[in-house]
């Protein structure tokens, strides 16, 4: 990966963290499935209402476009594991 490609992932995950730390949450990288794909775990723990953040298909929607945005690469995807899918 180049570092632009490095510079401006960077800048989508930054961006996509100010999304859901406004609401106490945060995003935590995990391992990728595939080389276009970035994995998020969906931190909770510190939210007072889990309820008021989007559901996990909608922040991977957003997510998705600021990375393809910031990279230009329209290949890109972005998944989001979220505990509230599991209770």
């Amino acid at each position: 990966m180049s570092g632009s490609i490095d510079q401006s992932l960077a800048k989508a995950v930054e961006e996509i963290q100010i999304l859901v730390s406004g609401d106490g949450a945060r995003l935590d990288v995990i391992e990728p499935s595939h080389e276009k794909e970035l994995r998020f775990a969906l931190d909770l723990t510190e939210i007072g209402c889990a309820d008021c953040l989007l559901p996990a298909p909608k922040l991977a929607e957003i997510a998705t476009s600021s990375v393809r945005r910031h990279t230009g690469d329209s290949d890109y995807t972005v998944v989001i594991v979220d505990p509230r899918e599991d209770a």
